[in-house]
């Protein structure tokens, strides 16, 4: 105990009176070491709990009774044989005894534990399969044991937003104020205490710039547009002005976006989970699925736990903007009543008020602001669900007792059997005949695609004039050889000039089913002169489908090298599993540079292709109302046709699993998007807990007509909000007639006083071509508010941009040293590293640009060109304060364990010397020998100075 942790005592005895025990209580406490060593605990608790399944922490209790059990094993077998051996021993000497005990103990030891492993450990261990054995919260553990406490429902959160929650936070602050109070209250502010004290001021300025870092940290990505644009159908590049960006958007936070006719507005989503689903069953009233559901078929969301979900999204409220907005309505003229209503309520409603405003006078600024208000003044927004990791599915909201102009017979919902949820291979699907996109379901199973793990495809028509014909049956019908995946019917036409038929008679084409067993393989086509060549199939379209009626749809697709007889010219078809009537002809170019020529298909030579790839893909036809026939075709060429299909089942569609057919009742409305959960197998881990494959239903609420009105949306992950919301945003329409357009996505920071502009991108490779060496963005920052002049920086890997302060020439050293301290504590100091680009485009544009192909226009494409590129942003605000406290660190350890004590021991010699010559006088002035304290200072020469506690 140091005599300066002596006087602090003394003086809180003699500063409180007895009622304030409480208040000296909590100073003492923080003035001790105690406190700081469980402060410390508990932080290194919080990085266990943050980084280890609590599944193997729940696994702690069981552990220690085993252990328990091998040391009562131990203490019986072999420590109380010991004991009572040293006990009859002891009169052979001491060190006979303890050669004794320990030997002894050793050999009972060694036994106890082999009749430990050989008795009971087969008792205690537990078997996860038969369950018997010793393990506390054993279901608990099985279920949690990869999961850490971050990703239970209820907590949700990144590594980041972890290490950035409140409890951490109120532990480092109470750990900087007990270091401060220990300090200041035990340790002499002396030169030999210089080390002491610079390790505990590393310590406090490492916990205050922890939190500060915390509370201030942003990271985020900015994508910047060329202006430029590539269309590889029309073979046309077209350039524009760069735009300028002002934004860019947050990787942790989420908002919910809300589009107006003239606005825009962001919500923040507080506590969004990451992890688990909530209510993925969510919907506006009764839909086609839930019929189905309802009917015994499985459906997305079956299995998968209703937990619920309710976060409200009030009308953000800024103080400073409310005030801004007041100060320019008053300074427009506004009266100060209207303005409190126009803050509230936005635009007027009525006219009157609306023609005496001075319109003239409201900046656009200010008038936008007033639009936002308006928009949502009477709305509600709320989440209600939410799917971590889903694809969007597409369901049909179902009008009881009302009409729509839709044919009832032309679409039906299929799938399985209820119970096994969304891991079974036979999807739930909501199928409209009409629409030749709807009437198909088909998504590839591969993982991290745009599916939910369905391996049979289905496909609803409606007979010869619903996406039926005859011919198109009967190919469809055709087996194929085993082995078979890929196979095409090939129907050639009697060529022009053939031998004329006999009247009243026409000559059939010849038809053959030719199997593809690999690419670029030449086939003959039976004796018509026809040659075929596959090379390449793939299970989606090259390009999306743009037909109108067939936008979006998904279909597997083969390329075809025909050349006709005697020589003809040759040509590519593409053939659509799904849609052969989208077969397209791509002639050759007649000259090198120019782009292939597009063309129907030539009706010489009809070709549909049968895929046989997946598990199985089955075909549902209804020729007529009330009867309903299917093909299923299996992988590998086997076919099983229906003609006829009983009881609304289609049998032994996949191991022995069957198709059930349900029609809904009422009338149908709009088509709902919703979500289907992908399972754990199919997800890419990358994407997990990052929104980036989420969804969340939103319930839009309002009061029409004296009554609550609601409905449900359901929103996929926008990454770039305004960038992406023409396509991405979702309408709801209002019962007054407005719309609104609603999109979820990352939340958008204003970047701070400057603008962004993209210049130039290049792509730096090895030499030949080979794999990117480096990637440069060249960056136009220009200034907002004139703090700095306008420049331009090559942003790459590794010489990234930092703005809006940089080094200037034109500044002098204090003042650039000065203006980079205060950079780096500024949270608004951001960093630019390159992050990602529109690989796609160049690698298409390099192609064309090497081969110095002409374009649409005649011209030539010098070098390659990206849409965009993208630029990852951070700031690191008070790592600097983190990184001078542990320099102090550095420099305090070496001077407090080796310099002190040197000290020390010069001092202890000096007084030593002293007291010899007679010369000493301790401190305060009084000689040795005087008084009643001189034998005191003289009994503590050479003795051991007072320890100072540090930490």
């Amino acid at each position: 105990m140091s005599a300066k942790w002596r006087r602090s005592l003394a003086w809180d005895d003699q500063t409180f009176p007895g009622w304030a025990w409480p208040a000296k209580a909590l100073l003492r406490a923080f003035s001790s070491i105690w406190l700081a060593v469980i402060l410390l605990s508990l932080v290194s608790l919080y990085g266990v709990l943050a980084s280890i399944p609590i599944g193997l922490i729940a696994l702690a209790p069981t552990y220690a009774l085993k252990g328990l059990s091998v040391l009562l094993f131990v203490a019986v077998g072999a420590g109380l044989p010991a004991w009572l051996i040293s006990k009859w021993t002891r009169r052979w000497g001491s060190g006979a005894v303890f050669l004794t005990w320990v030997g002894v103990f050793l050999v009972l030891g060694a036994a106890s534990a082999l009749a430990w492993n050989r008795y009971l450990w087969p008792a205690l261990h537990y078997d996860p399969i038969t369950g018997k054995g010793l393990r506390l919260f054993a279901e608990f553990c099985e279920r949690y044991a990869s999961v850490t406490l971050r990703r239970l429902p209820g907590v949700e959160m990144s590594e980041v937003e972890f290490y950035a929650w409140w409890p951490l936070r109120v532990v480092l602050m109470a750990f900087v104020l007990n270091m401060v109070v220990a300090t200041a209250r035990r340790i002499e502010f002396t030169f030999k205490n210089i080390g002491v004290i610079t390790v505990h001021s590393g310590i406090v300025l490492i916990a205050l710039g922890s939190v500060y870092y915390a509370g201030n940290k942003l990271e985020g990505d900015v994508m910047l547009q060329s202006g430029a644009r590539f269309d590889g159908q029309a073979m046309a590049v077209t350039r524009g002005e760069a735009p300028r960006q002002n934004k860019f958007y947050d990787y942790q936070r989420m908002a919910l976006h809300i589009f107006g006719e003239r606005s825009h507005e962001q919500r923040l989503i507080p506590g969004l989970p990451r992890y688990n689903e909530y209510r993925v069953d969510a919907a506006p009233g009764e839909t086609a699925l839930g019929q189905a559901a309802a009917a015994g078929l499985g459906t997305p969301w079956s299995g998968v736990p209703a937990r619920e979900l309710s976060i409200p999204l009030p009308p953000p409220r800024n103080p400073r903007v409310d005030a801004a907005i007041r100060e320019r309505l008053i300074n427009a003229g506004v009266d100060s009543a209207l303005v409190n209503t126009l803050l509230d309520e936005g635009l007027p409603r009525d006219h009157a008020t609306t023609q005496s405003l001075p319109w003239d006078k409201i900046d656009r600024e200010t008038l936008s602001d007033l639009a936002r208000r308006t928009m949502s003044r009477d709305l509600t927004f709320r989440v209600v669900g939410y799917a971590s990791y889903a694809a969007p599915y597409l369901d049909r909201v179902m009008l009881t007792g009302e009409s729509v102009d839709m044919d009832p017979g032309a679409w039906r919902v299929v799938g399985p059997a209820a119970g096994a949820g969304v891991d079974l291979d036979i999807p739930t699907a909501v199928l409209e005949a009409g629409v030749p996109a709807r009437r198909v379901f088909e998504q590839p199973a591969e993982a991290g695609g745009d599916s939910y793990g369905a391996a049979v495809s289905v496909e609803y028509t409606l007979g010869e004039g619903g996406g039926m014909p005859a011919a198109r049956w009967r190919d469809l019908s055709e087996p194929l050889p085993p082995g078979v995946s890929h196979a095409v019917v090939v129907e050639v036409s009697p060529p022009a000039g053939a031998e004329p038929a006999p009247p009243m008679q026409t000559v059939p084409p010849e038809r053959f089913v030719v199997p593809i067993r690999g690419l670029n393989e030449t086939i003959p086509v039976g004796r018509t002169g026809w040659t075929l060549r596959a090379t390449e199939v793939s299970a989606r379209p090259e390009f999306a489908i743009v037909s109108k009626g067939y936008e979006g749809a998904l279909s597997s697709q083969i390329k075809l090298r025909l050349t006709p007889p005697g020589g003809g010219r040759a040509f590519t078809r593409t053939v659509f599993s799904r849609f052969p009537e989208l077969s397209q002809d791509f002639l050759d170019p007649s000259a090198p540079g120019q782009r292939p020529t597009r063309r129907p298909a030539d009706p010489a030579i009809r070709i549909t292709y049968l895929d046989a790839a997946r598990p199985a893909s089955v075909y549902l036809d209804e020729p007529e109302p009330g009867v309903l026939r299917a093909i299923v075709r299996r992988a590998g060429g086997e076919v099983v046709v229906h003609d006829r299909v009983a009881g609304g089942a289609v049998p032994g569609v996949v191991d022995g699993k069957a198709l059930r057919v349900v029609t809904p009742r009422g009338s149908v409305g709009d088509v709902f998007e919703r979500p289907a959960v992908v399972p754990e197998r199919l997800r890419d881990k990358r994407d997990v807990g990052t929104h980036e494959r989420a969804m969340i239903a939103v319930e839009v609420g309002c009061t029409h007509e004296g009554a609550p009105w609601r409905t449900v949306v359901w929103l996929p992950f926008t990454r770039y909000v305004i960038e992406q919301a023409a396509i991405t945003q979702r309408a709801v329409r209002l019962p007054d007639g407005r719309e609104v357009g609603l999109c979820f996505g990352r939340l958008f920071h204003f970047l701070p006083g400057m603008l962004l502009e993209l210049k130039d991108f290049e792509m730096i490779s090895y030499d030949h071509r080979g794999a990117p060496r480096d990637y440069q963005s060249v960056v136009r920052v220009i200034p907002t508010r004139g703090s700095f002049e306008e420049y331009t920086h090559a942003v790459s890997l590794n010489y990234p941009l930092t703005a809006p302060y940089i080094w200037s020439d034109s500044r002098g050293l204090l003042g650039n040293i000065t203006g980079r301290f205060a950079a780096g504590l500024n949270p608004n100091q951001f960093k630019f590293s390159q992050a990602g680009w529109d690989q796609a485009t160049w690698r298409r544009t390099q192609a064309l640009a090497d081969e110095k192909a002409t374009l649409a226009d005649g011209s030539t494409l010098e070098k390659p060109i990206v849409a965009f590129t993208v630029l990852q942003v951070g700031n690191n605000p008070g790592i600097h304060v983190i990184a001078l406290g542990g320099i102090m660190m550095g420099i305090g350890i070496p001077w407090a364990f080796y310099f002190k004590p040197w000290l020390v021991r010069r001092e202890k010699l000096r007084i030593q010397g002293e007291l010899a010559r007679g010369t000493y006088t301790a401190p305060g002035g009084i000689a040795p020998g005087a008084g009643k304290g001189g034998s005191r200072a003289g009994a503590g020469v050479g003795a051991p100075e007072s320890a100072e506690v540090s930490v």
